[in-house]
């Protein structure tokens, strides 16, 4: 892992929103039964195209003579994120969204172990605490909390389009454990850049099956550019039963479609709860669904690897929308 000499832990009270805000503040979240995530599932086909460039153009550099190379080969820790982290409380209680330093330094240590083969390492540059109930329990992605969001970014976010700003709230109100901005969102809304996360998917924070941080490493895939295994399908709200090993689903078109744009990445008809031992709803396509890929919706003990074809489309992606600001 990788950590700056200094680190700078600030507090700062920032006042109540402006706009009108709900009269009854609701309580902390109860812990969670199934991972949502909040991310936008829409396709930007002008990114994708100048991704796809950018993927055959790094491959041709890496080729040597003679050789055809599917995957560009990665140097770990080759690019450096430095990360800005903001703790939005409703106050400086656990359950009040209060992380502490080494919360915080325990997120990166896993960041930093997750994206090791990827090329990705990732400093901690400050872990700002800024006390404001209205954020902490009405931020999120939808029509209701985008004010509050954007209030709260405009006024703390820092660095540029390379840098990573996250924010810890509450998500009081819905059921989101994160959600993220894509790097080609950059261009036209840089206001709105980075990663939102409910407070107690950090380490050791709950007693949940999300409580090992992978919701950051997923959350932080999106950043990079990935979409989910089960892009455009179908999401089921089913938790598989402990005694079920296996599922076997749809042979029809609904399987068909680029999916997340990964070649690597095998058709998955929807996202996984749970860890089964195997689970395969393109029965007909090769290979079984992603179970352990951090871009699925497995428990965080179940999630271990990002496949190579994400790996190159995560530093393509960087290249292209995020290196050169």
């Amino acid at each position: 892992m990788i950590f700056p000499n200094i680190l700078f832990f600030s507090f700062a009270l920032l006042p109540i929103v402006t706009h009108s805000a709900p009269t009854t503040i609701v309580l902390p979240p109860t812990p969670q039964t199934l991972r949502e995530c909040g991310t936008s599932s829409v396709v930007d086909l002008d990114a994708e195209a100048q991704v796809s460039y950018a993927i055959s153009r790094i491959e041709s550099e890496n080729a040597r003579p003679g050789e055809n190379v599917s995957f560009a080969p990665i140097a770990p820790g080759a690019t450096t994120i430095d990360v800005y982290v903001h703790v939005v409380q409703a106050n400086s209680s656990l359950e009040g969204g209060g992380l502490s330093q080494s919360d915080v330094e325990a997120q990166i240590a896993v960041l930093n172990e997750d994206y090791d083969s990827t090329g990705f390492s990732f400093d901690l540059v400050d872990v700002n605490s800024i006390t404001n109930p209205i954020w902490f329990h009405y931020v999120t992605n939808t029509e209701e909390g985008l004010p509050y969001a954007t209030e709260m970014k405009a006024a703390t976010a820092r660095g540029s389009a390379k840098d990573l700003n996250i924010w810890t709230v509450g998500f009081s109100t819905v059921g989101t454990l994160g959600y993220a901005t894509f790097p080609w969102n950059y261009t036209t809304d840089p206001t709105s850049d980075g990663v939102v996360l409910r407070f107690d998917t950090f380490p050791g924070i709950n007693s949940g099956v999300y409580n090992l941080g992978r919701t950051a490493t997923h959350e932080i895939g999106h950043w990079l550019g990935l979409y989910h295994p089960f892009q455009g399908k179908k999401i089921l709200l089913l938790h598989p039963l402990s005694s079920l090993t296996f599922h076997l689903a749809s042979s029809s078109g609904e399987c068909e479609g680029n999916g997340d744009n990964v070649a690597d990445t095998p058709r998955q008809l929807n996202a996984t709860y749970g860890c089964p031992t195997i689970k395969d709803t393109c029965i007909l396509a090769p290979g079984s669904d992603s179970v352990h890929n951090f871009m699925d919706y497995s428990d965080d003990d179940c999630l271990t690897e990002f496949t190579p074809g994400q790996i190159e489309r995560m530093n393509a992606a960087f290249e292209t929308y995020r290196a050169g600001s």
